[in-house]
């Protein structure tokens, strides 16, 4: 059986959003912890609001794969 490109381009993406989430979001929130409290840090906000995101985007595309 032949694998769509469909299948090709979300496995991609999401090897490209684990990738983010693995490696390029700890990196971001650690940098921000080093600038301090975090209360105020929008970077830190800002880090973890994408982590969420590409959380809620890696369960989405596992279950589009899967289906």
């Amino acid at each position: 059986m032949q694998r769509l490109p469909i299948l090709d381009k979300l496995d991609q993406e999401l090897k490209e959003s684990n990738q983010e989430l693995q490696v390029e979001i700890p990196k971001a929130i650690k940098t921000a912890r080093e600038h301090g409290d975090l209360s105020e840090n929008a970077e830190f906000k800002a880090a973890k609001e994408r982590q969420m995101l590409l959380e809620s985007r890696i369960s989405l595309l596992q279950k589009r794969i899967s289906d």
